[in-house]
């Protein structure tokens, strides 16, 4: 008879239990203003000690998702609270149903910083970072067939121009342009739209040869006609947020 026994499912970690409770009030399951369960529930429903749930709810307290106070219990705050740049909670946001308004919140930080970012990289980038940003364009251009590909070596071409900044404030803003480039890469090189290669050349041959003031220009054309081509697929939704 084999003596072998099914191995012990491993406890949940403090990160994972973060991760559980911050995807579900990112996704809506706790509405703005609700209760969270009580400790005892989260003990029970999770298999975690105490001490785990309470750092999660520390965590997700600095983040701006929750609040706790004395008789109250633990509250969900507005998502005007959380910090939205926290690239966790990027990622929950993203996980979730498409959300038309986030991508235009996001596209608009992406307009204000990205051209500014270009003429800083035009200005500071060493010349091996010059050589890559040109090596993309040219790999841009090879997957422009491989949609994978192509969304990889895109995000890839604007990682290296914040990068190339060399202003480590930036970078890290650089984490949530990231994410609006996925999102709106993803929606508009799946039916066709938006690989917009000659526009990621400009912008490329104006920071290649230090042209700052072309580099921030071309970066706000190649962003106007990106805006265009998510509008033209999500319409109003994306253009007009309010409504």
């Amino acid at each position: 008879m084999s003596t072998e026994t099914s191995p012990t499912p491993a406890r949940l970690n403090h990160a994972a239990v973060v991760a559980l409770i911050g995807r579900d009030i990112v996704n809506g399951k706790y509405a703005v203003g609700e209760i969270l369960p009580f400790e005892e529930e989260f003990v029970e429903k999770l298999d975690v000690g105490r001490g785990v749930i309470r750092e999660a709810i520390r965590v997700l307290a600095a983040k701006g998702l929750v609040e706790t106070r004395p008789k109250r219990g633990t509250q969900v705050l507005p998502s005007s609270m959380w910090q939205l740049l926290d690239p966790e909670i990027l990622f929950w946001r993203i996980g979730q149903d498409f959300d038309p308004k986030f991508l235009r919140d996001l596209t608009d930080l992406r307009s204000m910083i990205e051209p500014a970012a270009c003429a800083l990289a035009a200005e500071r980038a060493t010349d091996p970072e010059l050589q890559l940003i040109a090596a993309l364009t040219r790999e841009l251009n090879y997957a422009k067939d491989d949609e994978l590909a192509f969304i990889e070596a895109d995000l890839k071409f604007h990682r290296t121009i914040m990068q190339s900044t060399h202003n480590d404030i930036l970078v890290q803003i650089g984490v949530a342009i990231e994410s609006v480039l996925r999102l709106s890469v993803e929606v508009t090189v799946g039916i066709g739209h938006g690989r917009r290669i000659e526009e990621h050349e400009k912008v490329a041959n104006a920071i290649c040869n230090r042209q700052a003031s072309k580099a921030r220009n071309a970066m706000a054309d190649l962003i106007g006609l990106n805006v265009l081509d998510i509008a033209s697929i999500l319409g109003t939704a994306f253009s007009n947020p309010k409504k």
